[in-house]
């Protein structure tokens, strides 16, 4: 078994290839982490794990020692090295809930100890700048710079003076929303289902906005074009890659259409693109890559990546909304945490980051394939299964579905779900149950989908 976490290590800080000391504490988490090595599993002799690894004796007792100040393994006298349950198990697995609700990020794979470092690191280092008022309001000049790599590298490509940082994604949304644009339209065009505090957000403030359906096929194109030339559309928000809820992605045609008929009716668009790390096709690129004439507002977040509290969005703007959207962020808060940006920067920089996504992306990219496997056996084949890895899958309901019947049967199995109601703007005709494996322990998720879906089989529409 650990065989093939060797085989699939990644790259350490800056490139290199971790030590072999890194390389053995590294494994056993991410066995952990996935569930592969459970409470009172035994470890791999010292000897097997040394010619496992091609590296000496030593070098394993140093990575068992450091793990075991982790409080992530023990050992007993002459009997060998054990997982401890302690900072391993998760509240969700303690429960006797089978929770497919939790959509939160798996707080046992936080970067806590390394951001911890960064964070010290940027109040050791640039006091002076960080502990004062910032002048530009655009974001730390450290950040932008490390931003504008790691958008190069994701196929985001802008000039740095087009970057912007706010307090978190739905604190650009709220800007934008508010801010005239220079098509000096005002109507805001939604998909349906969709990320639901935009939703929110249109109610809280009563702004006009139309709507769109949107299923695993993506949108009615036709449709758009007559909602983009009828209605006064300031900005379609969407979520090309990885929908929320749905999980589904536009395609390359589908994103070039979207691009076209924006610029021929003066639409902006504003892409959300929040899993962009959780990507594994390099072809199924952003939306804005799409985009020669500065049509697409970028938004992107680190909050599923690295951990929610990191209230850090990232913007790329066409120039002719920056003043305007600067101005108005200004009134809501003169700066985007500088302590929190510093430490982003030095994150990004050192090569933390791409070490922790490779690891979270691992992860999850086997908790995926364990869904997938899983629907796949029972009959649930989507299209979009072999085009992308979403922990996530939403089953639609037949229309004569007695959803409260439902309801009564996961409440009486301790299965909690999500019905994706928060996700509509308004109440939807049809019924939905979303679920999330991201929190659930890898062994378990054919067991626990089995057992959703004796229960609610007869009522799920198969469309293909």
């Amino acid at each position: 078994m650990i065989q093939s976490y060797i085989n699939e290590s990644v790259w350490g800080q800056k490139g290199r290839v971790m030590t072999k000391y890194e390389q053995i504490i590294d494994d056993i988490k991410a066995m952990i982490q996935a569930g592969d090595l459970v409470q009172g599993d035994r470890l791999p002799a010292i000897r097997t794990l040394s010619e496992a690894y091609g590296c000496n004796k030593d070098t394993v007792s140093k990575a068992l020692l450091a793990l075991k100040y982790e409080n992530i393994i023990y050992s007993k006298e002459k009997s060998g090295t054990y997982v401890l349950q302690g900072n391993i198990t998760s509240d969700s697995e303690l429960s006797d809930v089978i929770d497919f609700g939790n959509a939160m990020p798996d707080a046992r794979l936080f970067p806590y100890a390394d951001f911890r470092q960064c964070l010290d690191q940027a109040i050791q280092t640039k006091q002076a700048k960080l502990f004062t008022y910032h002048l530009n309001h655009k974001g730390l000049d450290d950040l932008v710079d490390a931003l504008y790599l790691y958008l190069k590298q994701e196929q985001v490509y802008t000039q740095k003076e087009r970057i912007l940082i706010t307090t978190g994604i739905q604190q650009a949304l709220y800007i934008l929303s508010q801010i005239p644009f220079p098509n000096d339209k005002s109507v805001i065009l939604i998909e349906q289902p969709t990320y639901h505090m935009m939703n929110q957000l249109l109610v809280a403030e009563k702004i006009e906005f139309e709507t769109i359906y949107r299923d695993h096929n993506g949108v009615d194109l036709h449709e758009l074009e007559q909602l983009f030339k009828t209605k006064s559309i300031k900005f379609f928000y969407t979520i090309p890659r990885f929908s929320n809820p749905l999980g589904t992605f536009y395609t390359a045609k589908q994103k070039q259409k979207i691009i076209s008929l924006a610029e021929q009716y003066d639409v902006y668009i504003v892409e959300d693109d929040y899993l962009s790390d959780f990507e594994v096709n390099h072809n199924n690129l952003p939306l804005h890559y799409y985009d020669v004439n500065q049509r697409v507002i970028y938004l992107k977040s680190f909050s599923k990546i690295i951990f929610p509290a990191l209230r850090i969005g990232c913007c790329v703007l066409p120039e002719a909304i920056i003043e305007t959207f600067l101005a108005k962020k200004v009134l809501i808060d003169y700066d985007t945490n500088l302590i929190t940006q510093m430490a982003l920067a030095l994150y990004l920089d050192s090569g933390m980051f791409d070490k922790h996504r490779k690891e979270l992306a691992k992860i999850y990219r086997k908790k995926a394939r364990a869904l997938h496997q899983t629907l796949r056996d029972l009959g649930y084949a989507p299209n979009h299964f072999d085009k992308t890895l979403d922990t996530k899958f939403v089953f639609q309901l037949k229309d004569d579905v007695a959803i409260h019947e439902i309801e009564r049967q996961l409440i009486q199995e301790n299965i909690s779900v999500d019905f994706i109601i928060r996700n509509f703007i308004q109440l939807p005709q049809k019924h939905y149950i979303k679920i999330d494996v991201r929190n659930m322990a890898q062994k378990k998720i054919a067991e626990n989908v089995k057992k959703l879906v004796a229960i609610i089989h007869e009522s799920v529409r198969i469309d293909g």
